[in-house]
């Protein structure tokens, strides 16, 4: 399932800033990820500049979330395309993906974002 990218997601990051690349909450309207089978969350970036990309976790979609897993990710070589990074998260009820920027900045940016669905039982 291609889920594209938010609005905040297009715009070159600067300084130091968070930037939220995919907030399941918003993106499905409040309904946990489990509503739609979804199992990973896979991100490439194009970009040219260091930064961190947060993987994070909440019980509510609202309050509370957690860190579970976060990348340092270097300035890449000329034209390289960095990932796909992918994160199993079959169990996160709520997720919420943030880059970090690492203080310079980006003059080429561009995530693609996808997530995969877990396969329903054939029907006898």
């Amino acid at each position: 399932m291609d889920i594209g990218n938010t609005a905040a997601a297009l715009v070159l990051p600067t300084g130091s800033g968070d930037t939220v690349l995919f907030d399941s909450y918003t993106a499905f309207l409040g309904s946990r990820l489990d509503t739609f089978l979804l199992t990973r969350y896979e991100v490439m970036l194009d970009h040219d500049q260091a930064g961190t990309l947060k993987i994070l976790k909440s019980d509510d979609g609202v309050t509370g979330f957690k860190v579970f897993q976060s990348y340092a990710i270097g300035a890449p070589g000329a034209g390289v395309v960095d990932g796909p990074v992918d994160v199993a998260v079959e169990g996160v009820p709520f997720l919420r993906v943030v880059w970090t920027n690492g203080g310079t900045n980006q003059t080429v940016w561009k995530p693609t974002q996808h997530m995969t669905e877990k396969q329903r039982a054939a029907q006898s």
